[in-house]
């Protein structure tokens, strides 16, 4: 579970996030000339990002990797606009992609850290990752589709994913993509059991896993994107 003190910090942050967004909506509708309703949405998309980027902070310090939710992010919205999807689904794509390891603040973090090769028990315990983070997220009714995306980024194109062994297009779109740049992330970030890989080995394990373990649409539209060092 996590240290007290970042639980403490997660829940500080929450609130801090929470009273702001009170605050901010509440100088909207008091203010003279009436509510302007679609600034109330905006700010509260805006308080939606917030407290997602609050969440993802949480799990990126829980397994030390830093930086990897808005890296997801960018690129699952590059994919999610070169597959031609809807603003709202552009928009749920970004979400999901930066909490798409939510779910590893309920893991141990042994098995999280351990620099070995996980037994088949411990592999199990880190597999529950995706349905934590599915039980967090829809307690939001409004995050219902992004939490459903992060239930099912484990399956695989061919069903022999995880939690649910769902098959092809069965597969949430936006699990499809933040299957693939979760991939992409792994193999390009070191990890406690080996470095990085380099970019031209990365491409190449998409390829492979295409049709198997991805969609190979969205495979193709990952790799069509500029991956140059900005």
């Amino acid at each position: 579970m996590l240290g007290f003190w970042l639980l403490a910090a997660l829940c500080a942050a929450l609130i801090a996030a929470l009273w702001a967004a009170f605050l901010r909506i509440e100088r909207l509708t008091s203010a003279p000339g009436g509510v302007d309703i679609d600034r109330i949405l905006r700010e509260q998309e805006e308080f939606t990002l917030e407290m997602l980027q609050v969440l993802a902070r949480a799990a990126e310090t829980k397994d030390h990797t830093l930086g990897d939710s808005e890296r997801a992010r960018a690129l699952a919205r590059q994919v999610a606009v070169a597959l031609g999807l809807s603003r709202d689904e552009v928009r749920r794509v970004e979400y999901a992609a930066m909490v798409h390891k939510v779910g590893k603040i309920g893991i141990d973090q042994a098995l999280l850290s351990k620099p070995g090769k996980l037994t088949a028990a411990e592999y199990e315990q880190i597999k529950k990752y995706t349905t934590i983070g599915h039980e967090i997220l829809s307690r939001s009714r409004a995050l219902e589709p992004v939490a459903r995306i992060v239930r099912h980024q484990q399956e695989w194109y061919n069903g022999k994913g995880y939690p649910d062994g769902l098959e092809g297009e069965a597969i949430p779109v936006g699990a499809r993509i933040v299957a693939v740049v979760n991939a992409w992330e792994a193999m390009r970030t070191d990890r406690p059991y080996r470095k990085a890989l380099p970019p031209e080995t990365a491409f190449a394990e998409l390829k492979k896993g295409a049709s198997a373990q991805f969609d190979p649409g969205v495979v193709e539209a990952f790799l069509a994107l500029d991956h140059r060092p900005k």
